[in-house]
């Protein structure tokens, strides 16, 4: 049975791409879980501010993302409130921060819904450098799905990563809104014919990030 997109997956994904702008400009939003508050969010400034020590509101916020009954909402809030709580606490980076909860938000490899197994993504820019410095891997996975379109079994058969941390990249990815579903069948690209045809120009490209990365 094909699950029920989560409403606060795809409500925040819209606010980080600023699909929202079009409706008004609110970019300031509480996190509500069940009624408890987790913390503040500013997507225009890309930071966010946590209610609770930052273990404590990232596990809720893990939990509460894979809950069979949804319980996590986005409430607007006025920029002076958002500013009041940013003086209270240090501001975080927001993009960073819902990586880290999106990598490990799934702790049986699954996908995040909305995603499935067989989703295909695709990275629509290069992530903060940030969120991969401590995750090898992670750069490679990048310069694949920059290119191609790639569901986790495909990505993990070319590039020899286990298949429960490119599902956790999926996951990350896709939370923090540097990756979007591809649902054109064209664009798909396959574990087989990449390994023959794209192989070398695969490491070519990964051999130029990291040549960027080092200087």
């Amino acid at each position: 049975m094909a699950m029920v997109p989560p409403p606060f997956v795809e409500d925040l994904r819209r606010r980080l791409t600023g699909e929202r702008r079009q409706h008004g400009p609110v970019h300031c939003v509480a996190i509500i879980c069940n009624g408890k508050l987790l913390g503040w969010l500013d997507t225009e400034q890309s930071q966010a501010v946590l209610a609770e020590p930052s273990a404590v509101s990232l596990a809720m916020l893990q939990a509460a993302l894979v809950d069979a009954v949804p319980r996590l909402e986005l409430l607007p809030i006025a920029r002076a409130l958002f500013d009041v709580q940013a003086r209270r606490a240090r501001p975080v980076a927001l993009r960073p921060l819902l990586w880290q909860v999106g990598l490990g938000a799934c702790a049986d490899h699954a996908p995040l819904p909305p995603l499935r197994r067989d989703s295909c993504v695709k990275l629509g820019r290069w992530p903060d450098f940030r969120v991969l410095a401590h995750r090898h891997d992670d750069f490679r996975i990048c310069a694949l799905l920059i290119q191609h379109a790639l569901d986790v079994d495909a990505c993990s058969s070319i590039l020899g990563v286990p298949r429960e941390e490119v599902q956790a990249f999926f996951n990350a990815a896709y939370l923090s809104g540097y990756a979007h579903t591809d649902t054109d069948p064209a664009a798909r690209l396959t574990a087989a014919p990449a390994a023959r045809a794209g192989g070398n120009a695969l490491a070519r490209m990964w051999r130029d990030v990291r040549n960027r990365w080092s200087r």
